[in-house]
């Protein structure tokens, strides 16, 4: 009995190092789903500064600010440090529960 304890501790400190770690790549992979704000920032300023050129047209064009869409790979790279996230606390919770 003493010895699946034992088991049960070490595969408990494993899992959580392991979530840590990839709590960490999660934090840096999480941030390529938005759009970087001084990149909107950057595309009003170049609208005004159109503007402001061609005082006769005061419309802006439409085609210098666009729609943010993260690539397909960010979101799966994410999708994937997410799930393999869950499956680390998980099995960490049932490390847990079976020591007890």
């Amino acid at each position: 009995m003493f010895y699946y304890r034992k088991q049960y501790s070490n595969a408990t400190i494993q899992t959580g190092l392991f979530s840590a770690a990839v709590i960490a790549f999660c934090v840096e992979s999480f941030q390529n789903l938005s759009q970087n704000p001084a990149d909107t920032t950057k595309a009003f300023l170049l609208a005004i500064s159109l503007q402001l050129a061609n005082a006769s047209s005061p419309v802006a064009d439409a085609s210098i600010i666009h729609a943010f869409t993260p690539t397909k790979h960010d979101v799966q790279i994410n999708v994937l440090y997410f799930i393999s996230l869950a499956f680390a606390l998980s099995v960490s919770s049932v490390c847990i529960l079976g020591k007890q």
